[in-house]
């Protein structure tokens, strides 16, 4: 709606100019023919063609300023003193015109309709009566230099019909252009607002957000974008009904009007996700501002009149430009997949972006690890990103997962801060396989499985310098190993097989088996937990496999948010 306004405002602005055009280079004929027949007739054809020449090329410059001034500002609004200027330089040029014409030809006064009609475009009603106005009292002056002095009731008399005239096409177009402006403005605001909640949709959220970024862009400012989305919705339509749910987002809409400040963009994202960008905010000022909502929305209630008490929680995800986001586009991925960890990890939480290897290097600079080598781990991780973005989204849901399951399973501090390690560091090696192997779609040969097996043992070689990952070492190394004894690099079975590799192992899998992959094709949860359970007792701990495949069940809204 609004690239349209802006296409069909362009055309109206292109018109208007060539009109304003028109209306000068027709005043500059009018002087020419007008002249050209006088120097006739006087036979003073020299003087009255200098006369001629400077008043043509005066008009044509004039057109030509006014032409380029329109091209520089048809992208922006003009000012209303611009207007006026504009309006009364045009007036201005047409009284001139005529004067210069003399009494003989003040049939041309009518000429001012242009003007006024041109006003009435661009200007509306108010603005088209004070340019009737002042030309309906150009015209008295005009008729009182040409005839000398009369009473004021001669004068008008003598050019009542034009006056009349030229305040009725600007009381009639004005009106029906106010009318045409409203009808506008209100299609305008069917198209870009939610009905339900009063707050901007999707698609306007789209433009705004475009024309935002681009701006601070332009004036190097900050940007950052707020997804909320309401943790227990399902659960409270379930109980009260979805006209009630409806009431419920609603509420919550009046909630953030109530907190959103004067430069905040409010809309509805879909379904039960809204979005908030928030213009010059600085990262901790969004997350703070994040959490300040998150409580305020918990405190309240939502309950039915006459009902138990009834709450709902959301969670948040804050994406920021340009610290973490460089484009709009990555601003709301970014912010989503905030969201997404908020409400994986923990609900009634709000976090802000952080890329996995912002992760990493929080979690490792706890243990006060010399920065060079996190970097350089970094690095790695970076590289391995370029090489396949397979791999690299493969690492940030496993890591998830990891996570997710840590927590499920109740493994204490020290085996959950293993797992995510190796999480993040189980297929580091691969930094020394080439990109044609990690990304070859047909059956690798027997040399490139050699080399593919490899990447466990460069990927203990590349964490063995830092002392935090030392305990994880077994886990990078062994999370390829079969129960039965016929994985690499070493061959083990069974109980010998660290625990947590073992359960590394089934996640790495579940993972390769329901995401996409050149080599195989995607399967649903339900073809992975076969695959797991026939796989049980030979390539894994049959008694895990049985654990995790009741966490997946019991978490699958959370795991489809992770695979998204």
């Amino acid at each position: 709606m609004n690239n349209m306004n802006n296409k069909i405002n362009k055309r109206i602005n292109e018109t208007l100019v060539m009109i304003k055009m028109i209306c000068l280079l027709f005043s500059a004929i009018v002087c020419y023919n007008y002249l050209f027949e006088k120097s006739i007739k006087e036979t003073t054809i020299q003087s009255y063609n200098v006369v001629i020449v400077f008043l043509s090329v005066a008009i044509l410059l004039i057109a030509y300023i006014l032409w380029s001034f329109n091209n520089i500002t048809k992208e922006k609004d003009k000012s209303k003193i611009t207007s006026v200027i504009e309006y009364t330089s045009l007036m201005t040029i047409m009284f001139i015109t005529i004067l210069l014409l003399g009494k003989e030809q003040g049939n041309y006064k009518f000429l001012f309709l242009f003007i006024i009609i041109l006003a009435n475009i661009e200007g509306g009603l108010k603005f088209s009566l004070y340019t009737a106005i002042s030309s309906s009292a150009m015209v008295l002056i005009m008729d009182f230099l040409f005839n000398g002095f009369q009473s004021f009731n001669v004068l008008l008399s003598n050019n009542l019909i034009i006056i009349i005239s030229f305040v009725f096409v600007a009381l009639v177009l004005g009106l029906y252009f106010k009318v045409q402006d409203e009808h506008k403005k209100e299609l305008e605001h069917i198209a870009n607002t939610d009905m339900l909640t009063g707050l901007y949709n999707y698609r306007y959220f789209n433009y705004i957000l475009q024309e935002l970024y681009c701006n601070a862009k332009k004036e190097n400012s900050f940007l950052a974008l707020m997804m909320i989305d309401i943790d227990n919705l399902r659960e409270y339509n379930e109980l009260y009904g979805r006209q009630q749910g409806d009431l419920a987002l609603k509420k919550l809409s009046s909630i953030i009007k109530e907190w959103s400040e004067t430069e905040d963009t409010l809309a509805r994202y879909e379904g039960d996700e809204f979005a908030i960008i928030l213009k010059g905010a600085t990262e901790e000022y969004a997350l703070q501002r994040g959490e300040n909502l998150r409580k305020k929305i918990e405190e309240e209630s939502f309950s039915k009149e006459g009902g138990n008490q009834a709450n709902l929680m959301v969670s948040i995800g804050i994406s920021h430009y340009p610290s973490k986001a460089k484009t709009d586009v990555e601003m709301i991925r970014f912010a989503q997949e905030a969201l997404f960890k908020a409400k994986v990890l923990k609900k009634n939480k709000v976090e802000i972006y952080n890329s996995i290897l912002d992760d990493l290097n929080n979690e490792l600079q706890e243990a006060q690890n010399d920065p060079d080598l996190i970097n350089s781990l970094k690095t790695i991780i970076s590289i391995i990103n370029a090489k396949d973005k397979c791999s690299f989204s493969h690492l940030k849901r496993v890591v998830m997962y990891s996570k997710l399951v840590a927590d499920e399973m109740n493994l204490n501090d020290e085996e959950k801060k293993q797992l995510i390690y190796a999480a993040y560091m189980h297929d580091i090696g691969k930094v020394r396989i080439s990109k044609e192997i990690l990304l070859k779609d047909v059956p690798l040969s027997t040399d490139e499985w050699e080399m593919l097996m490899e990447h466990p043992v460069s990927g203990v070689e590349i964490i063995q310098p830092i002392k935090t990952l030392e305990l994880i070492a077994p886990l990078v190394l062994h999370h390829h190993e079969r129960y039965d004894g016929g994985g690499y690099p070493s061959g083990l079975k069974g109980q010998e097989i660290p625990y947590l590799a073992r359960l590394l192992s089934i996640i790495d899998s579940f993972d390769a088996m329901t995401s996409y992959r050149t080599y195989n094709k995607r399967k649903t949860f339900e073809e992975a937990f076969l695959e797991l359970r026939k796989c049980s007792g030979t390539q894994f701990d049959g008694v895990l496999v049985e654990k995790f495949i009741s966490i997946v069940k019991k978490n699958t809204n959370k795991i489809e948010f992770i695979r998204t």
